[in-house]
């Protein structure tokens, strides 16, 4: 993995505008989504607000890497 590749990511986010934090991320990910090891890092290195989600049967949750399942959120 470069470092270099990262930082450029990373410094990508920062210069964009924050009310299309989700569009922008998703959008360098689909970029670097071939490099495991990037993608992994750049995901690690960002700060997302949390994402709150409502549903009947579990009530409201946050959704995170740490209760993913696959596609889903426990």
């Amino acid at each position: 993995m470069s470092n270099n590749k990262l930082a450029i990511c990373i410094g990508l986010i920062r210069k964009l505008p924050i009310r299309k934090l989700e569009q922008n991320i998703n959008a360098i990910t689909n970029l670097i989504y071939d490099e495991d090891e990037l993608l992994n890092t750049f995901l690690q290195k960002i700060d997302a607000p949390l994402q709150v989600c409502s549903d009947d049967i579990k009530g409201d949750f946050i959704i995170s890497e740490y209760n993913r399942d696959g596609d889903s959120y426990r």
